[in-house]
């Protein structure tokens, strides 16, 4: 996998195409969204007897963020409230 780097103000906007998908997903019942990862196979029985809880402290309650008006613009419409 590459990994692909932006620099925040040169994020490319989405193209025609692009948003069509996207539109189409986003319109797609849950019940026909294949989740299925072949990367990634289920945990057996085994390995989840064998898990213990993780060691990293405990993160803050209410992190904060600040996204730029021009980032937020892009991504609203994908956005949930």
């Amino acid at each position: 996998m590459n990994l692909v780097k932006y620099n925040w103000g040169k994020v490319p906007l989405s193209t025609p195409e692009e948003e069509a998908v996207m539109t189409a997903l986003a319109e797609l019942p849950d019940s026909e969204i294949d989740l299925s990862d072949p990367d990634a196979p289920p945990l057996t029985d085994d390995q989840l007897s064998n898990m213990r809880p993780s060691k990293f402290q405990e993160l803050d309650k209410n992190p904060s963020i600040h996204v730029d008006a021009d980032i937020l613009g892009r991504v609203d419409i994908h956005m949930i409230m």
